[in-house]
């Protein structure tokens, strides 16, 4: 592994990273001028639930993917229509418990928003296998072009249906866009599409993997995201809105850096986890690159 293809990986994940979030602050406060807290309230119970399915849709399958060193086309194959199959259960149960989740919440607002927003695990369930398959590669400076590419679309998107009085849906339409218009982006980039072929075999040796990943994620989701849950039943929508914009900003630069870092590193010790000198110098340059920069 040349240290200068990390080094530029890193480099382009960064960029796709941070373009992201600044992109995403600067459609957040145009949108702020339309939509109101409280709608911006119900689009923070969504992603919630969204995020919670998410853990279970991903099931820890494409880092599986990441990492497996005889990793073939039948295993992608296997592992998407393992995630398509446990989205599609959560967007029906989501269906049906949308109305319940409206009642709790004390607003008739959450039902179909939710129903529609739920979609978007199937289609993250495909962009997670799309995005493993470039990761591998190493081809992070396409990754970079389809993300920014499908986050301005849905900026511009998200601000013509908050300017026409779309409410939440102008919410709902910025984020399920964002990952549609990123879906198709990929299929161009990456010509490959699940096969009609499933390997019971390959899946459950991902998923042996893979579920260690879903209990780590799990547990961090929970510790995350429940006090938004809970704030949101014990007060009002609108508090739920001003706080969870609140905490979006200073996990901006967190988020960048250990996501860039992660997603770069893990394909990088893939390639050389057989030849344990290699793969201890990268992580010796890892941990030093990330202690100095942590330090400054």
């Amino acid at each position: 592994m040349q240290r200068s293809m990390v080094i530029s990986s890193m480099i382009y994940k960064f960029g796709e990273r941070f373009f992201m979030k600044i992109f995403g602050l600067i459609i957040a406060i145009v949108l702020a001028r339309y939509v109101t807290p409280q709608e911006f309230g119900l689009l923070a119970i969504l992603t919630v639930f969204e995020s919670f399915g998410e853990v279970f849709v991903d099931s820890g399958l494409p880092t599986s993917l990441v990492q497996g060193k005889d990793i073939r086309d039948e295993d992608f194959s296997s592992a998407f229509y393992v995630g398509f199959g446990i989205s599609s259960c959560f967007v029906v149960g989501l269906f049906f418990a949308a109305p319940w989740i409206s009642h709790f919440y004390r607003t008739e607002e959450l039902i179909w928003p939710l129903r529609v927003f739920s979609v978007l695990l199937i289609v993250n369930a495909f962009n997670g296998i799309k995005i493993a398959r470039l990761q591998r590669k190493m081809y992070f400076r396409a990754q970079m072009i389809c993300q920014v590419i499908a986050v301005v679309s849905s900026g511009i998107l998200g601000i013509y249906l908050a300017t026409h009085s779309y409410g939440v849906w102008a919410l709902v339409g910025y984020v399920l866009s964002q990952s549609l218009f990123l879906c198709l982006l990929l299929i161009f980039t990456d010509r490959w599409l699940p096969g009609i072929v499933f390997n019971w075999n390959r899946a459950k040796k991902l998923f042996s993997f893979g579920s260690k990943i879903l209990g780590v994620n799990l547990l961090n989701k929970i510790y995350n995201n429940c006090r938004t849950l809970f704030i949101g039943k014990q007060f009002e929508i609108v508090d739920l809105a001003y706080y969870d914009r609140g905490k979006w900003t200073p996990e901006v630069v967190a988020g960048n850096y250990d996501t860039t870092i992660q997603s770069v590193m893990l394909p990088a010790y893939s390639k050389v986890q057989d030849d344990r000198a290699q793969l201890k110098e990268l992580l010796r340059d890892t941990i030093k690159y990330s202690s100095r920069t942590r330090k400054y």
